[in-house]
């Protein structure tokens, strides 16, 4: 947030990387800073911008009626600095590369998120977790599950989307989607090209600035993927138990 407020006084767009605060306070201190300034504000959730996902986002209006998401995200556990954990706020996973996933519950949807159910295997602040088992209840009415692990093994990104008239398939780190109907036809998996991610959200950015259009991936994306998270850790601490949203700040 001082950051945040230094670059505002400058009277400079801002391009703020994920997760965007580690609290709903800050995140919302923030967006409201870069917004009654008038200025530009991109949140950098960059798997957006990763080609799997943007092809898997173009099947949306042919699988009809969205009924269920289903993510799973891993990722290496890797040695850091002393003080890495502090700078989450003493959180995990989830909020580290969990909120990837909880963002692309609302891209890949069009949903806003209702209510959260999580579970992990540590609850902050005592210990960091490597673990966290999400259930997204959305507006529209789609159930999405999420599965967020830090492995010792390789990583792994996956998603399935099922609609009324089909599904698909992606997994974003191999770079390949299927297809399936409801009445049973398959397609071949597709190969998609590499993404370069940051290059492609620093792309849209400085686009967006020049142009004066808006940014294609705004603070208020990355303050609600904050907020999402937050209501995570609050259902985690109480047991799994329900948390609806808005969170309290």
């Amino acid at each position: 947030p001082e950051i945040c407020r230094f670059a505002v006084q400058a009277r400079n767009p801002l391009l703020v990387e994920k997760p965007l605060a580690t609290t709903v306070t800050d995140a919302r201190t923030m967006v409201a800073l870069a917004h009654d300034a008038g200025l530009p504000f991109m949140t950098a959730q960059t798997l957006r911008f990763d080609r799997t996902i943007q092809h898997m986002k173009r099947f949306q209006s042919s699988l009809g009626r969205s009924l269920k998401l289903d993510t799973v995200f891993q990722i290496e556990i890797r040695k850091t600095a002393p003080d890495h954990v502090a700078g989450y706020g003493k959180r995990g996973a989830l909020l580290e590369i969990g909120v990837h996933m909880l963002d692309l519950a609302r891209f890949l949807t069009g949903e806003e998120v209702q209510a959260v159910r999580c579970t992990m295997d540590h609850i902050p602040p005592i210990a960091p977790e490597r673990m966290a088992s999400v259930h997204l209840t959305m507006t529209g009415g789609t159930i999405c599950r999420m599965e967020i692990t830090r492995v010792v093994s390789e990583r792994a990104g996956r998603a399935i989307r099922v609609g009324s008239q089909g599904r698909v398939e992606a997994d974003w780190m191999r770079r390949r989607i299927c297809t399936e109907t409801s009445s049973g036809e398959k397609t071949a998996d597709i190969d998609i090209p590499p993404s370069l991610t940051v290059l492609d959200t620093l792309s849209a950015f400085l686009q967006a600035v020049h142009d004066g259009t808006p940014m294609p991936i705004t603070g208020e994306d990355g303050c609600r993927a904050v907020e999402i998270a937050e209501a995570c850790y609050q259902s985690a601490q109480l047991g799994g138990a329900l948390v609806t949203l808005p969170v309290a700040g």
